[in-house]
């Protein structure tokens, strides 16, 4: 016989999945959310308290978000040729 966590169907991504805490306080999250979420062998994570949501992130989540938070505009000027071109007007000027 198929176990339960066999059956279910996959969630999707955003899709709610009910858990439930043990009484030692743990719990346990499914391969495919494991998956989703990025979850490596280290198994290390960051947790924080949003708005009373629990949000738990992979390293490699959170330097992504990192990423996304300083990445260029498509089509903005680029900060590092606009400093480029100002030191080479001052050497010029030297």
């Amino acid at each position: 016989m198929a176990d339960a966590s066999e059956t279910r169907a996959k969630p999707l991504p955003g899709e709610p999945v009910p858990l439930q805490i043990g009484n030692d306080g743990r719990v346990l999250i499914p391969v495919e959310l494991r998956r989703q979420m990025k979850i490596d062998d280290s198994g290390r994570l960051t947790a924080r308290i949003v708005d009373g949501e629990l949000r738990i992130l992979t390293p490699t989540v959170a330097l992504e978000h990192l990423q996304r938070l300083f990445q260029q505009p498509p089509g903005a000027p680029s900060i590092v040729d606009e400093f480029i071109t100002e030191r080479r007007a001052e050497a010029a000027r030297e």
